[in-house]
């Protein structure tokens, strides 16, 4: 990225997910975006676009809409490690991975780190060591 980032807010209860967003979609929703739009074009579905929403709705878990700082925390957390996990042992390129670093920033503080590695572990996790016999 060479553009100055243009940062935008989200609603409470709206989530953003990149990377590799149909993951955390499709554990939450039942499906990702790209699915929902296969099934729509594929000729094979007879019912309307809303019809297709409420069946898939149906099977949603749902996403927290209001929590607490420490569990909107966690989820955050719980859900980067699920993503790495499934990257893991997908057949997929393994995008993401190594050690979860979390930061938050609320209204009554600035930045602060909720979860991050110590500089000597992120030196340790590039070295390469040869082991002696």
């Amino acid at each position: 990225m060479t553009a100055v980032p243009d940062p935008k807010a989200l609603g409470v209860g709206t989530t953003k997910f990149w990377g590799c967003p149909n993951l955390v979609e499709r554990l939450i929703r039942g499906t990702d975006f790209p699915t929902y739009l296969r099934i729509l074009t594929s000729g094979k579905w007879s019912g309307t676009r809303e019809d297709l929403i409420a069946l898939l709705e149906e099977e949603a878990l749902g996403q927290p809409y209001d929590l607490p700082i420490r569990e909107a925390i966690d989820w955050i957390y719980a859900s980067i490690y699920t993503t790495i996990k499934a990257m893991k042992f997908s057949h997929l390129a393994p995008v993401c991975g190594g050690p979860i670093e979390v930061a938050v920033i609320t209204s009554d503080r600035p930045f602060r780190w909720v979860r991050h590695k110590r500089l000597s572990q992120a030196i340790a996790a590039h070295e390469t060591r040869e082991v002696e016999p």
